[in-house]
């Protein structure tokens, strides 16, 4: 980043390279990997070139903004892409992929307000529009329209109850030099979520829905399940338990309970699961952290993935992943992490996912870190 920042009144105007991020459902870039911790991937940023304005009417914060989006190799369609690696299960190719026919969107513009309410709350209101201003002249689609609300409250009924809820629409727009008889994607679109939150003692839990439209196309990060990166196609319920055992020593686990569908209407893109049936997916998560020593910790973690689909005869598919990590802080200023993940895939007698019926593998990193 490298931006220039200046004072006006009650606000401030940034321009030139500053990092930009809304929403996990409007706005925010996806972690390409779940094994190194990298600020440029892991911070949700954007990095983009433009301005954005920004100021405060007393209970409102408004931003302004008009940006280029960075063409970053991370995302291989983008700013809608997804990551290369991580495709879904029954994904049609293993070289990036866009959803709701958006391909690509060098450039966006739009604003954003947060607004102050009663029981220590806001609601914020999301509205821009990316264009494809690449010069390729093939495309079909060439803009996008994303505009959303979302609400945080601490509700009044029982200390530490907190309601967070979100609703965000992506329209995707036909070019002017697309075939004759092309419509705009208008039709499951959107993306919803609820959910409640609490403590008993210093156990915390969660549990919320979500409806995420075959055809949603936003530039966000909403969700990783297994090797897929922000699932569409996709509503059911979902859970969070999380429980400090010690200062040093903290246990959390989630669970999510998914169904497809949609079948009453075709979709555009390639990030789908499944069929156009009421397929099912649930994945479940169990995490350990332990700060064994000041300088030294270790990180334990499993993920269990299975997809049933509805058609008679057809196996179900699991996915399987152990994470262990240890991290070591030389002094202040240094750091150096290592991690090994164990990868198990079983696609039945059918074969349903992208390896065919079986996989197994592993992987190990090593990651040295110096700030300065």
């Amino acid at each position: 980043y490298a931006s220039v920042d200046m004072a006006i009144g009650n606000g401030s105007i940034t321009a030139c390279r500053f990092p930009l991020q809304f929403t996990a459902d409007t706005l925010k870039q996806i972690d390409v990997d779940s094994y190194t911790n990298i600020l440029k991937t892991d911070d949700g940023n954007y990095p983009v070139d433009g301005a954005k304005i920004s100021w405060n009417f007393g209970g409102v914060d408004l931003t302004l903004f008009a940006a280029k989006n960075d063409q970053n190799t991370y995302l291989a369609k983008g700013l809608t892409g997804q990551p290369t690696q991580g495709f879904p299960v029954l994904h049609q190719g293993a070289t990036g992929h866009a959803v709701g026919g958006l391909q690509m969107a060098t450039q966006s513009a739009g604003l954003r307000a947060n607004i102050a309410i009663p029981w220590e709350g806001n609601i914020g209101v999301t509205y821009y529009q990316a264009w494809d201003r690449s010069g390729y002249v093939a495309r079909t689609f060439d803009q996008a329209r994303v505009y959303g609300v979302d609400l945080n409250v601490m509700l009044p009924w029982a200390e530490g109850l907190a309601f967070t809820g979100s609703w965000t629409q992506c329209d995707t727009l036909v070019a002017s030099t697309a075939p004759r008889g092309r419509q705009d994607v208008d039709y499951l679109n959107t993306a919803w979520d609820a959910k409640f939150s609490g403590n008993i003692s210093t156990l915390s839990i969660a549990a919320g829905y979500k409806s995420i439209g075959r055809n949603f196309a936003a530039a966000g990060a909403w969700d990783k399940i297994g090797r897929w990166t922000n699932p569409v196609g996709v509503r059911g319920a979902y859970a969070e338990i999380a429980y400090p055992v010690m200062d040093n020593l903290k246990i959390s686990a989630n669970g999510q309970f998914l169904t497809g569908g949609d079948k009453d209407k075709p979709y555009l893109g390639q990030n789908r699961w499944g069929s156009d049936a009421d397929d099912k997916l649930t994945a479940a998560e169990a995490a350990i952290k332990w700060g064994f020593t000041k300088n030294n910790s270790l990180d334990l973690a499993y993920e269990w993935v299975k997809f049933d689909p509805e058609a008679k005869g057809v196996d179900s598919a699991t996915e399987q992943y152990v994470t262990v990590g240890l991290a070591h802080q030389m002094g202040p200023n240094a750091g150096i992490r290592i991690g090994y993940q164990l990868i198990s895939y079983d696609g039945g007698k059918d074969g349903v996912g992208p390896y065919g019926r079986d996989y197994r593998g592993s992987q190990g990193v090593v990651q040295i870190g110096v700030s300065f």
